[in-house]
């Protein structure tokens, strides 16, 4: 019975993710015929963040994981519906976004100073494994994807 709770907690999650996913597409003025997209590729990175989560990585390896598969999402996605991949990776990125340690970056600045470095670092090191997640996925698309003839 525990499980079915926890798998029922785990897609309600989901479909949260999914449902952010579509909105900030739609706030982006992502086209409608995306939007189910965008939510998808929120959903993944989402489903993956909490897999990582629940198996012990390192809050800064589970973004890492949760934006790589969100940025390959974007890159299938975007080749499928020849579209760029931001249409779907911004939309998708949005949530892992680290805006709860920026929260407590400023208050433990007003209330707890001795706690602001450590907020920082592990902000700045969150956000550092989202940005080399999607260098790392557009990299290796850049490189398998290049026409013959250009450099």
């Amino acid at each position: 019975m525990e499980f079915v709770k926890e798998l029922l907690v785990f897609l309600f999650k989901l479909l949260g993710a999914f449902a952010s996913g579509a909105a900030l597409g739609y706030v982006f003025q992502v086209p409608r015929r995306y939007l189910v997209s965008s939510g998808i590729s929120a959903a993944i990175g989402w489903a993956v963040y909490l897999l990582a989560g629940q198996a012990g990585w390192n809050l800064v390896w589970v973004n890492y994981a949760a934006t790589v598969c969100v940025a390959l999402t974007s890159q299938i996605l975007a080749r499928k519906m020849h579209v760029p991949a931001t249409v779907f990776l911004i939309p998708g990125i949005i949530p892992l976004v680290p805006g709860g340690g920026m929260y407590l970056i400023v208050w433990s600045m007003l209330y707890d100073a001795s706690a602001t470095s450590a907020y920082f670092n592990e902000t700045l090191q969150m956000a550092g494994a989202i940005a080399l997640g999607i260098f790392t996925v557009d990299t290796v698309f850049r490189v398998a994807f290049r026409r013959k003839g250009r450099s």
